[in-house]
């Protein structure tokens, strides 16, 4: 697209040219009449050619590639042509973890030890360093079809994913530029190598490690910037992916910028858009459109979605034809949470969203938005203004807004809850608890995901009998964690008039979160074990008493549940100088492995008796979290 622009525009220049030189050379000599007409031409001549031989050359290097390309196409134009007008807003996106979703390997850019070796079920990866090239040496791949002396091959690491919790290396498979993944994971903040399958809420043995072409089909969609798999799928298949830019980048939510950034060169033009003088800009500004467009540009990554089955034809050559601002509805379906047959890997029972990264659906739920007013940036900023006083570093983390009050983000609306005598009786908690925080209440840590309980964006009301259909732990006690659903559905019956639900014998005796950790699902137990290391969880119920339990959790079939017992560990005073190291064994080795490190652990609230018999009837269904 670029190539063709230049083309036209040498075209132009040229006809320009020789216009200008038929103009002047009737001033002229015949002779030296002859020699400036030949010499424009000739000028032309080699402009054209040269351009030519780019676009060739382009070609080329696209049939040839090995890797996926970064390429402006469509209109694009890339955030380097943002920031000389638009510094702040550029300096914060190139701060924020957006930018560094996809990324090329540098000594910048990768976070892991390239050195040394990895073994994973007996096979030996090893991996070396030469200036900016990583590279894996390692036992021959389902997917490699060249000769592999030794039964080994050597693959260079092509694309970085992440840069905040996990670090994902894809490599060159030799075939077009379909990539593979390096079969481990750089957990960023334990500064270690884990294999892949052991970072996923998976059943054992059930999670594939290489992810071949995933890259070029899946995460392209959402990690880059006007993504374009041009996947051929017919024998032999074949990929040419390029993407306007790698990561997330301005015009994902602004739109495709090389027109307008191309407009702005035109000093007079910026003068003129300075002194307000100018109409449309032609770029898309999501604080101008309603609430649901303005949440679309967030929902075409953040969801479940599903694109008509002629847009997935066209994504597969050529990307998504959806623009920032655009209505996402006419070329994508989104999943409905109330619908049937929802799948347990994103939802819980009732539709609402279990796993992180698909927060639209529960903004979509919540009767905030449903008033109309209410969107993604009514808590969210995209960009650090210069009035939010924290560091970058600080801000970067959520991309919250900043309010100078507690509860800022609900009282811009609930402002009769303001005053402290307001919020004490509507909480029924001190209002300098965290129990008067809006979100520990109203947007529980019930989605998981990255290795940690993450908020929900479906903002309810806590209802125990609503939750315990649905199998999710409800917010009162996944703060109170020494209590039980009986104490809950009292307390929420005699402060709201909430209905009681039917409860067991263990519901009325025995700590909620107990029963989420012993007769829960994967998913569950690791929503409890997260909970037990939330700080305002241990401020309110006490830690001592759960230790014997988080070294129960260490050694769970769900290797997953290793990484957050692990973080949960950490922050209890006995276990503060325990590292990852364990999480290096088997599960069933890792019990032993905590206890020598942390020594001896006594306490807990259950007789071996109970646990003997609530372990017995632990939910064991095969569950795969889809983050």
């Amino acid at each position: 697209m670029q190539i063709s622009i230049e083309i036209y525009a040498l075209a132009a220049a040229a006809l320009g040219l020789l216009a200008a030189a038929a103009l002047l050379a009737r001033r002229l000599p015949a002779r030296l009449r002859a020699v400036l007409v030949v010499g424009a031409a000739a000028i032309i001549v080699v402009l054209v050619a040269r351009t030519q031989l780019r676009s060739d050359l382009d070609r080329l290097q696209e049939l040839r590639a090995d890797h996926p390309l970064q390429r402006a196409e469509d209109g694009y134009a890339s955030s380097s042509e943002c920031r000389a007008c638009h510094t702040q807003q550029f300096e914060s996106w190139r701060a924020s973890f957006h930018r560094t979703m996809t990324q090329r390997p540098s000594v910048t850019s990768v976070k892991a030890e390239f050195a040394g070796s990895l073994s994973l079920d007996g096979n030996r990866f090893t991996l070396s360093r030469d200036g900016d090239r990583y590279l894996v040496d390692m036992p021959r791949p389902a997917w490699w079809n060249g000769a592999a002396p030794g039964g080994r091959v050597q693959r260079p690491v092509e694309l970085v994913t992440g840069s905040h919790n996990y670090q994902v290396y894809w490599l060159s498979s030799g075939n077009s530029a379909f990539l593979a993944q390096l079969p481990f994971v750089w957990l960023v903040h334990e500064g270690r190598w884990a294999p892949r399958r052991s970072v996923f809420i998976a059943p054992p043995g059930e999670l594939g490690s290489d992810e071949y072409s995933r890259w070029n089909a899946v995460c392209i969609r959402c990690h880059t910037t006007d993504g374009h798999p041009n996947l051929d799928l017919k024998p032999p298949e074949v990929a040419r992916s390029t993407a306007s830019e790698f990561g997330i980048a301005c015009e994902a939510c602004h739109g495709p910028g090389a027109a307008h950034a191309g407009a702005m060169r035109n000093p007079l033009r910026r003068y003129a858009a300075h002194l307000g003088m100018r109409g449309e800009s032609g770029m898309t500004n999501p604080r101008k459109l309603t609430s649901e467009r303005a949440s679309q540009i967030c929902a075409q990554c953040h969801s479940v979605n599903v694109p008509t089955n002629e847009e997935y034809e066209h994504y597969l050559r050529s990307g998504f034809r959806y623009r920032p601002g655009d209505d996402l509805a006419r070329t994508r379906r989104i999943v409905a949470e109330n619908g049937k047959n929802l799948d347990p890997g994103y939802f819980w029972p009732d539709g609402m969203v279990r796993v992180t990264g698909r927060e639209f659906h529960g903004l979509r739920a919540s009767p905030c938005f449903q008033g109309g007013d209410f969107s993604c940036l009514s808590c969210h900023a995209l960009h650090k203004p210069d009035t939010d006083p924290r560091p970058l570093h600080e801000w970067r983390n959520a991309q919250l807004r900043h309010f100078d009050e507690r509860n800022g983000q609900c009282l811009q609306c609930h402002e009769s809850l303001r005053k402290t005598e307001a919020l004490e009786a509507h909480t029924h908690h001190r209002a300098d608890s965290s129990g008067a925080e809006c979100v520990n209440c109203h947007m529980p840590n019930t989605v998981y995901g990255l290795g940690k309980a993450t908020r929900s964006h479906q903002i309810t009301n806590p209802d125990v009998a609503r939750d315990m259909a649905a199998g999710r732990p409800n917010a009162c006690n996944l703060c109170h964690l020494d209590r039980t659903l009986d104490w809950t559905a009292s307390s929420m019956a005699s402060w709201y008039g909430t209905r009681r639900p039917t409860l067991d014998a263990d519901q009325r005796k025995i700590a909620a979160t107990l029963l989420y950790l012993y007769k829960g699902d994967a998913g569950q137990r690791a929503l409890a074990v997260h909970s037990m290391g939330w700080a305002p969880a241990r401020a309110v119920a006490g830690e001592d008493w759960l230790l014997p339990y988080l070294l129960d959790a260490v050694g769970d079939r769900y290797e997953a549940m290793g990484i957050v017992a692990y973080r949960a560990l950490r922050q209890f005073r006995a276990a503060r100088q325990l590292t990852p190291d364990f999480l290096a064994l088997p599960p069933e080795a890792r019990r032993a492995a905590v206890e020598k490190a942390i020594g001896p652990v006594a306490g807990g609230k259950l007789s071996e008796a109970e646990l003997h018999r609530l372990r017995a009837t632990r939910n064991e269904r095969p569950i795969l979290l889809k983050e």
